[in-house]
């Protein structure tokens, strides 16, 4: 059953690696006409390290993945 939730979690984590410059790629948006010639963009940067309290018989997937889809959330997939 663990190596099962650890191969989950190791796909869910490969999956975030893979797509996580697609995720952070600077996303233009439209500018006032106002503010012509200018550009407009939406540049998503990280908080800073995270600490997750969760009981250590917990499963390990469910730690991983709220966090991972908690913070995939701000971002478009």
């Amino acid at each position: 059953m663990v190596g099962v939730q650890v191969a989950m979690v190791e796909h869910e984590v490969k999956h975030t690696i893979a797509k996580l410059s697609e995720w952070m790629a600077p996303e233009t948006v439209p500018t006032p006409a106002w503010l012509a010639p200018a550009t407009s963009e939406v540049r998503r940067d990280p908080y800073g390290v995270v600490l997750i309290i969760a009981p250590f018989n917990y499963p390990l997937q469910v730690r991983v993945e709220v966090d991972m889809h908690r913070n995939r959330s701000k971002v478009p997939s």
